[in-house]
């Protein structure tokens, strides 16, 4: 977001400060009202992912998991999305994985964040169904663990 900013250095207990005033692109004909709604569902998609994060590291500390918890977690680590072929598809509750869904929250940032303009309605939508999504899986995962 545009704004004056103060950026604070520490070295060997040495702080330094600094104000910074970061500009609106001039080329970029965005009102205040959409570049606040960009940032604040960028920051949705950021905030969840990491809590979807915080879960998967909880079940990877377990010296024992069941099958189950297994699925639920899914394979692998997230991944940095390709634009072009990421995908944000609402699937049943029952059949999402944890990694699937930061999958979904990472496509969302990325195409929050390459955007420069208005933030259309089907993002908007998306980010909506992902967090009932991520809702439902918070409450499977308080039930399996």
């Amino acid at each position: 977001m545009p704004g004056d900013y103060t950026v604070r250095l520490v070295v060997d207990g040495n702080a330094l400060e600094e104000v910074l005033t970061v500009r609106m692109d001039p080329r970029v004909d965005t009102s205040e009202e959409d570049l606040a709604m960009q940032h604040r569902l960028s920051m949705d998609c950021y905030q969840t992912y990491h809590e979807l994060q915080a879960i998967v590291e909880a079940i990877d500390e377990k010296s024992k998991v069941s099958n189950e918890l297994m699925e639920f977690r899914g394979k692998g680590s997230p991944e940095e999305p390709d634009f072009m072929y990421g995908y944000i598809v609402q699937s049943p509750v029952a059949d999402e994985t944890l990694i699937d869904l930061q999958n979904k929250w990472l496509h969302a940032l990325k195409i929050l964040q390459s955007a420069d303009d208005k933030i259309g309605s089907s993002i908007i939508s998306a980010v909506e169904q992902l967090k009932t999504t991520t809702a439902d899986m918070k409450e499977r995962w308080h039930k399996l663990k």
